[in-house]
């Protein structure tokens, strides 16, 4: 990985926690909230730079050493008492965990979940019969998704209110094919790219 690659990482997970910081108080204080993230490493790194201005206790993330389901305990038990309080979850975690009611309120998508892919796997989506691999990929990323919206719509009466800071998701053909699933599911949208600065030179799309 290159100095640049790693700055770049850096300032991601400074963004992702400036744009949670920034509206804390507002917002995100009075709820408990699901932060999805790409991998082991984004979820400790993005751990770290909110333990900067939220207090650890209220932190929890998915690590490879540890059981999910024993992690998902441990911060169910503080959900289910306080308000305020993070999970922080992998790939992994748009399908291994159920948060009812109260557990979780929000969910922060960091990124739109593409999955990693490797040349055989691109060969087979090309020998599919009549599905380019780009048709295929972005289906398996909506099903991804939908499984990621419901981590916290478990009942009828569960309501979310879900971010997705990731620009790819303002892409026009995309965007109609999220709006469609949303319209489904008969969940309230807004697709709107908004600019703010909450720190420094702090700069970062917003969808919500």
């Amino acid at each position: 990985q290159s100095n640049n690659d790693f700055d770049l990482k850096r300032q991601w997970t400074k963004n992702i926690a400036a744009f949670y910081n920034y509206y804390a108080s507002a917002f995100f204080n009075n709820y408990n909230t699901l932060i999805l993230v790409g991998s082991y490493d984004d979820a400790e790194n993005l751990s770290k730079e909110l333990s900067k201005v939220i207090d650890p206790d209220r932190i929890f993330y998915e690590q490879r050493d540890e059981s999910l389901s024993v992690l998902v305990n441990k911060y169910s038990q503080k959900a289910l008492k306080t308000r305020g309080n993070i999970f922080i979850g992998t790939l992994t975690s748009y399908t291994g965990i159920n948060f009812y009611g109260d557990l979780c309120h929000s969910i922060i998508m960091t990124k739109l979940p593409f999955a990693p892919f490797s040349k055989l796997e691109v060969s087979r989506y090309k020998d599919a019969a009549g599905i380019s691999f780009r048709d295929s990929y972005e289906r398996e990323m909506i099903l991804t998704f939908r499984q990621g919206l419901g981590r916290a719509n478990r009942s009828e009466t569960d309501k979310t209110a879900l971010f997705i800071l990731d620009k790819k998701a303002l892409d026009k053909k995309r965007r109609n094919i999220l709006k469609g699933f949303l319209e489904e599911m008969g969940v309230e949208y807004s697709f709107e790219e908004q600019f703010i600065k909450p720190v420094g030179d702090y700069k970062k799309e917003l969808v919500a």
